[in-house]
């Protein structure tokens, strides 16, 4: 049985499908036209990859999995195995998971792995607790997020008492898998008012206001990697005069991409923990690029901050993330002196759109 790059949306995958470079009928995709060839790959070449994921799963025995705090019914605790997988990694195309093609594949190479097996694609399956982090199952890593939060805000602001996983070594191997090397990469920085090119760099640190990235006095700069974005993000009103600068790198930058991106489980040894700190991470994700009331902004901030001074110490230039406020990507650069200001210009606003439901 032949599956194709259409199959997936994990790109380890896809590019194992490709790296193959066989063309061919999918046995899987319906939807392909009628003698269209794709990139395929016979199942067996993946069933080392899938057999390494299925370790972490298991049929659900009545009380083995059960917890009193979080389920009602010990008999019925369970999922489909499709359903988990997909929840954790979102391994399959769409398609396929709408269509129920999805299912028949992950059974079809889970089997073709071992042909005695007996899976059997109606059991409800768990997640093995033992191969997951030290968290307990009964506290849900949207749970970690909140107590940090609310911890570093509230109670311990340099120094949180809790050992959250988000701060083991582990994350260095989700920051440097979500890493981007760039030299040429176009940047704008937008201010309100018209200004010379020499004030278009980060403020000098003793004005330095409290931002998503960065604490009060220690100053950042922000960017985005198109005008639009870089203009949308300061706010301007309509008639305002903005000034727009053009930056480019003066070296080879080290930025963490920081967006919702998935994960592949087969990039990593120990893929469950990593997923564990990636869902802790992609919550941090979700706070930089979510708007916040001006009224309480600083405050709010704290948790992101915490976070970006975290990745700074690893070593890394600035990170990427999306915006709040425009189309586009921002840019938070730590030291301006790695980037340079090549030419400016002003914009009169004309118009302001907002979208409201």
């Amino acid at each position: 049985m032949n599956c194709c790059q259409y199959c997936f949306k994990d790109m380890y995958l896809i590019y194992k499908i490709k790296d193959n470079n066989t063309l061919g009928k999918c046995d899987y995709c319906n939807f392909l036209e009628e003698g269209e060839e794709v990139y395929i790959i016979d199942i067996v070449n993946l069933t080392e990859d899938f057999e390494k994921l299925f370790k972490y799963y298991e049929s659900t025995e009545p009380y083995q999995h059960y917890i009193p705090a979080i389920h009602d019914d010990p008999t019925e605790f369970g999922d489909r195995l499709i359903d988990l997988i997909n929840e954790d990694w979102n391994i399959f195309s769409e398609d396929h998971v709408e269509s129920g093609t999805a299912e028949s594949l992950l059974f079809d190479l889970l089997k073709k792995s071992d042909p005695e097996s007996s899976l059997d694609v109606d059991n409800l399956y768990s997640r093995i607790t033992n191969a997951l982090t030290f968290v307990d199952p009964s506290e849900s890593w949207e749970q970690i997020w909140e107590n940090f939060k609310n911890e570093i805000k509230h109670s311990n602001r340099f120094f949180p008492e809790a050992e959250y996983e988000i701060f083991n070594d582990r994350i260095d191997e989700i920051l440097n898998y979500r890493t981007t090397y760039t030299e040429k990469m176009n940047l704008f920085r937008a201010r309100l008012g018209e200004h010379p090119i020499n004030k278009m760099m980060a403020p000098p640190a003793e004005v330095a206001t409290a931002g998503r990235a960065n604490p009060r006095g220690i100053s950042y700069l922000y960017c985005a990697i198109d005008e639009s974005t870089s203009i949308a993000e300061i706010r301007p009103w309509k008639g305002a005069k903005v000034t727009v600068a053009h930056l480019l790198p003066k070296k080879i930058l080290k930025l963490v991409g920081l967006f919702s991106q998935p994960l592949s489980p087969f990039d990593f040894e120990s893929p469950y923990e990593i997923l564990e700190i990636n869902k802790i991470l992609t919550s941090f994700i979700h706070e930089l690029s979510t708007p916040v009331d001006p009224n309480k902004s600083e405050i709010e901030y704290l948790p992101t901050q915490y976070i970006t001074e975290l990745i700074k110490t690893k070593g890394f230039d600035g990170i990427l993330f999306d915006s709040a406020m425009g189309p586009g990507n921002n840019v938070v650069i730590f030291d301006e002196n790695n980037v340079e200001a090549k030419s400016i210009d002003t914009f009169e606003i004309s118009n302001i759109k907002y979208d409201f439901k």
